[in-house]
């Protein structure tokens, strides 16, 4: 494949020898050898689950804000209030995504080691005043749209009615998780 370097294969006889202590620099310090990358195939797969999920999430946030303009119509003030709100947490998460899909490249070229993936915050939601509460609301409206509008293409607007049948939906969905 272009651009990879081919591992040197380890024979049989340089398995179980010791490794060598680590070089010593030209005034007699000890430098560390770098430490070989983390299994790069079963981080991948688990961060590439986080993102889709974390995906999730974001759309869960934005039917959450149309939830909230549906039910507060023509209350201006509190709609306004809250799209600057999940205007910014969207924003955030926009990026967040983003930055975890080129993290996750750089991991696949071996240009950043694997661990990374592990230590990758996905905290988009702290800034809002109950991140978990949201993010259970969340996750219980991408579950509600998913089996009220199956295969339906996410970019598309719901009407009022859509938005109020997701909302019920959905809350029903929280009361038995909660109850």
């Amino acid at each position: 494949m272009l651009g990879r370097k081919k591992k040197k294969p380890v024979s049989e006889s340089d398995a179980g020898a010791p490794r060598a202590a680590p070089p010593e620099t030209a005034r007699g310090e000890k430098t560390e050898r770098p430490q070989p990358r983390a299994n790069t195939g079963e981080f991948g797969a688990s961060f590439e689950r986080e993102i889709a999920q974390q995906r999730d999430l974001l759309f869960g946030m934005a039917l959450y804000f149309e939830g909230i303009a549906a039910w507060y119509s023509g209350q201006e003030r509190v709609v306004a209030r809250q799209r600057e709100l999940f205007t910014s947490l969207i924003r955030e998460g926009s990026r967040k995504l983003t930055e975890a899909d080129a993290l996750l490249t750089r991991v696949r070229d071996e240009a950043a080691d694997a661990t990374e993936l592990q230590r990758y915050s996905f905290d988009f939601a702290a800034s809002y005043s109950e991140p978990e509460k949201l993010l259970l609301r969340a996750a219980a409206l991408v579950d509600a749209y998913g089996e009220l509008f199956p295969g339906r293409d996410r970019g598309l607007e719901l009407s009022k009615e859509e938005t109020l049948q997701l909302i019920e939906v959905a809350g029903l969905r929280l009361a038995e998780a909660v109850g």
